[in-house]
């Protein structure tokens, strides 16, 4: 049979198509600080039988190793995650909210107590993606923060963090595209009354 006569390739499955858009969500992600969110996000998502803690709330949140604290509104759920201890993990705790809302907080030692470096990091990581995205500056807990937004796939994402001596307090707020400006007054709440604390001895 000659060439001419063979059939065209297929195209490629919805399988492969959504495994590539999730390559791409991940490296997306990276930048923004975010290495292992999109990973929980999907376990999170995914792992129904894995039961999450119901919070009636509102109610004060706080981390069983006095890391931060935290006031969620009536509603939420918490599922604490494990550290990544080789990426200098201190903390990670994954929360869901109504609408698709969802909040991650990520504690993760630095090795410096520099917010202007802790700018440039951000800004680094962003360069090496080809991704420019400008870590704007604000105040959360009294302390200089870096805000970040970007939308991937559906999903729109705002980052925020801040330094605690050498520790990066790093919170990241998800919701489907459209969704987190509507729901901007309740997560906006939330990173208001986020509170470091110092961890036990």
């Amino acid at each position: 049979m000659s060439s001419s006569s063979r059939r065209p390739e297929p195209p490629p499955s919805l399988a492969a198509t959504r495994l590539r858009r999730f390559a791409v969500a991940v490296a997306a992600v990276a930048v923004i600080g975010g290495l292992a969110a999109l990973q929980a996000l999907r376990e999170f998502r995914d792992d129904a039988g894995v039961a999450a803690a119901a919070v009636t709330g509102p109610v004060r949140y706080r981390h069983p190793g006095n890391a931060f604290a935290l006031t969620l509104p009536a509603g939420w759920a918490v599922r604490p995650r494990d550290a990544d201890r080789s990426s200098n993990d201190l903390a990670f705790v994954g929360f869901r909210g109504p609408d698709g809302l969802e909040l991650w907080v990520r504690l993760r030692d630095l090795g410096h107590d520099r917010p202007e470096r802790l700018a440039d990091e951000l800004r680094a990581q962003a360069e090496q993606m080809s991704l420019p995205i400008e870590p704007i500056a604000t105040n959360v807990a009294g302390r200089i923060a870096f805000v970040r937004r970007l939308g991937m796939y559906g999903t729109e994402v705002q980052t925020v963090d801040l330094l605690v001596g050498t520790t990066n307090h790093h919170l990241q707020i998800a919701a489907p595209k459209g969704r987190l400006d509507a729901w901007a007054p309740v997560w906006q709440a939330i990173v208001d009354s986020y509170e470091p604390l110092p961890a036990s001895p």
